[in-house]
């Protein structure tokens, strides 16, 4: 059997809400060589047996799988999963909960086939982040330099920078399927991560291969109270997610040379930081000085498991903490970084329309 020109894959994981709506969009598609693994993580919503009706009306095409224990292992190793049994040498990655405009793969394969001679090994574009009421909606930023090629690790500064606010959602990355195999070897690193394991999958890519910004929205990304991003801020966990995907990132960095991965070494340490002062401001009502003493603690227990912590601590942000309530530093830098990316929105705008 000749294999597919691309294999979508989508990790599910009780969506059985919006499943049939995003299936169905795959199945539309305009561009019809493809195959589709449904790679159940253990639903207990009926998910499994949607994707199972799906598999018996379009034979071959849709497959579904499962892990061998039948347990949530989550989506980094679904997604994985899901890889290893593919047939295709292009890997679409889809959410179960987000859909594709009709042509997003006609579009995209399109686009690769020109790019592919520069050796790009991911394309991604904007997504239009969709909610409840339409008034809500908006399209996702883009890089500084707009659409193109961007060498390996451009973009990992700006993805930190704008706090990921530019960072490609999964539903949107066409990849090659030798590149993404190799994040096998940072599943373990993925655990624990949450919603920041998609971090790691475009870090890496991003850090190691030149990548191709497509700056069209052909991708919505579906906005619910059930989502990861969502159930991470109502439990409070965002920034713990966000704390155990820079310790990767610091472990990962020091294998790179280049001038600019030390700079996103010193800001790794500064968000990681940030995210140890934040779980202080925000946790048990205590006394400013208990808050204080618990921060000097906790930075000592960091530097214990990473020896070099001390040195690159933010000292600017530490000694406005030790004079203000602690966290003052994290929402001054905050304050900041909005009115930057307000700032740049609109002189993008501004170029936009003189364009």
């Amino acid at each position: 059997m000749t294999p597919p020109a691309v294999s979508v894959v989508i990790p599910v994981y009780n969506a059985a809400v919006f499943l049939r709506e995003t299936v169905t969009g795959v199945v539309n598609q305009t561009f019809s060589d493809w195959e589709l693994l449904l790679v159940d993580d253990g639903s207990q919503d009926g998910s499994y047996d949607i994707a199972r009706e799906f598999e018996e009306r379009h034979g071959a095409r849709i497959r579904v799988l499962r892990h061998p224990d039948g347990k949530n292992h989550g989506q980094f190793d679904s997604r994985v999963l899901g890889v290893l049994n593919t047939r295709g040498s292009l890997i679409a990655f889809l959410d179960a909960d987000d859909r594709w405009d009709t042509r997003y793969l006609e579009k995209r394969v399109s686009l690769w086939k020109k790019v592919a001679p520069s050796g790009v090994r991911m394309i991604f574009g904007p997504s239009l982040y969709s909610y409840d009421d339409p008034k809500e909606n908006y399209a996702q930023g883009s890089p500084r330099n707009g659409p193109g090629l961007y060498l390996p690790p451009t973009l990992l500064m700006e993805f930190m920078e704008r706090r990921y606010a530019i960072t490609p959602c999964p539903s949107s990355m066409l990849v090659d399927k030798e590149a993404i195999l190799k994040i096998q070897a940072f599943r373990s690193a993925a655990t624990g991560c949450g919603m920041f394991e998609d971090q790691i999958t475009t870090t890496f890519l991003v850090a190691n291969y030149p990548v191709w910004f497509d700056n069209e929205v052909l991708t919505i990304y579906r906005q619910h109270s059930a989502s990861a991003c969502a159930t991470a801020v109502g439990d409070r966990k965002l920034s713990d997610y966000e704390f155990t995907y820079l310790k990767w990132l610091i472990a990962y960095t020091p294998q790179f040379s280049d001038a600019v991965f030390v700079k996103i070494r010193e800001r790794a340490f500064r968000d990681l930081y940030h995210c140890i002062s934040r779980h202080v401001a925000y946790g048990p009502r205590r006394d400013p000085l208990s808050k204080r003493v618990s921060l000097m603690k906790q930075l000592k227990d960091q530097k214990k498991i990473t020896p070099d912590f001390t040195s690159n601590l933010p000292k600017l942000s530490f000694i406005c903490d030790m004079l203000l309530p602690v966290g003052t530093s994290y929402k001054m830098r905050r304050v900041f970084e909005r009115s930057r990316q307000w700032l740049e929105n609109r002189v993008g705008e501004k170029v936009s329309h003189a364009q």
